[in-house]
């Protein structure tokens, strides 16, 4: 439900949860909208929001004078304090569990982001490395995943040749178990051709 407070009261409750930011840090608000809450102050933007069909609670940080610089404060997390870094996963589709989200949230930001919420020389350039790894890592999973499971297929299948192509396009990734898979692969697959060539 959606009135002058935003979805589910967002509004009135990021406002609330994020008021530390206005004391303590001397932010403003930026922007309000339905679902998302942007402070800003000290050339630091904080922008909370939740999402407006996955009901996934976030926030994203980055400077006001650096364009496109915006981390998601669960990569920030994973850096700062990746013990902590799963408890900043949060989706709620009701009042009570967005008002606790918020809170929650509110609260790992004071505790392991007071250095980028004062802007500290260094804080922001420390993260970017890291996360720009993690990210690609992400990525490469998914690209290599997608890879290994029809590798994965082709072996089941018997499909010596698709198996041993695809193994073979992701060697550096491969598990202990892939790779003694591609190794009898490519002895299976050289004994064949030898053998075809008599």
């Amino acid at each position: 439900m959606t009135n002058k407070y935003g979805r589910l009261g967002f509004k009135a409750l990021a406002e609330s949860a994020f008021a530390f930011l206005r004391d303590r840090f001397g932010f403003r608000i930026e922007s309000s909208e339905d679902t998302r809450l942007v402070f800003q102050g000290n050339g630091v933007f904080v922008a909370v929001f939740h999402g407006r069909s996955s009901f996934e609670l976030g926030i994203e940080i980055g400077r006001t004078n650096v364009p496109g610089e915006s981390f998601n404060w669960t990569e920030v997390l994973e850096v700062v304090a990746p013990e902590v870094a799963e408890t900043a996963r949060f989706q709620t589709s009701d009042t009570v569990g967005l008002a606790r989200g918020l809170q929650h949230f509110s609260g790992l930001l004071a505790l392991h982001g007071a250095h980028l919420l004062r802007n500290e020389p260094g804080s922001f350039d420390s993260l970017r490395e890291p996360i720009r790894r993690a990210r690609q890592a992400y990525t490469d999973r998914r690209k290599f995943g997608a890879i290994k499971n029809r590798a994965q297929r082709a072996w089941q299948e018997k499909a010596w040749d698709e198996a041993c192509t695809l193994y073979r396009s992701i060697r550096g990734e491969l598990t202990e178990i892939e790779s003694k898979r591609l190794e009898f692969l490519e002895k299976r697959l050289s004994t064949q051709n030898s053998d075809d060539d008599s």
